[in-house]
């Protein structure tokens, strides 16, 4: 693959690897590789494959996704992570109640630790799917690039559980 057809905008990609998706062993992506800047890309993956692997039942269908213990888990994480940025952000100079923007925000586990700790919060997800009820005021879907900001302002923004999936 060269420079002129690659999604590298500053080298070319080679193929690296296929790989089978975490989720779906059966379905299989092809990764590139820059071997200049070392940016890694998953390659040609459609609109109706995404709609798949993140269907609702990804987020746990309304539900906790984990068990017990380890919904917990993932929840004091949150909590510690959330607070850990705002300290930073703190420290940093911040003041007043901060604004959080956390894009592909998912269930909006991080996103409802912010607010708990007294962040103003907005979260941007790709697809509708059942959010907490307690955190539906303040999830966007749709796509990054449709998303209205220009008149926002924030302190601080998290792409957690984004990219992993890049």
């Amino acid at each position: 693959m060269n420079s002129a057809d690659s999604n590298c905008a500053n080298c070319g990609l080679e193929i690296a690897f296929d790989a089978p998706s975490f989720d779906s062993p059966s379905q299989r992506f092809t990764l590139a590789r820059c071997p200049s800047c070392g940016l890694t890309s998953t390659q040609h993956v459609s609109d109706a494959v995404l709609a798949e692997a993140y269907a609702s039942a990804y987020y746990g269908g309304g539900e906790a996704k984990f068990a017990g213990p380890i919904e917990g888990t993932v929840r004091l994480l949150a909590e510690r992570r959330a607070a850990g940025l705002l300290r930073r952000w703190a420290a940093g100079g911040g003041a007043g109640v901060p604004r959080v923007l956390d894009i592909g925000c998912g269930r909006g586990t991080l996103l409802g630790a912010f607010r708990n700790l007294g962040a103003v919060v907005l979260g941007l997800e790709r697809e509708s799917f059942a959010a907490p009820a307690e955190l539906a005021d303040c999830i966007e879907v749709g796509a990054l690039g449709d998303a209205r900001f220009e008149d926002e302002r924030f302190d601080i923004i998290a792409v957690w559980h984004v990219l992993e999936h890049l």
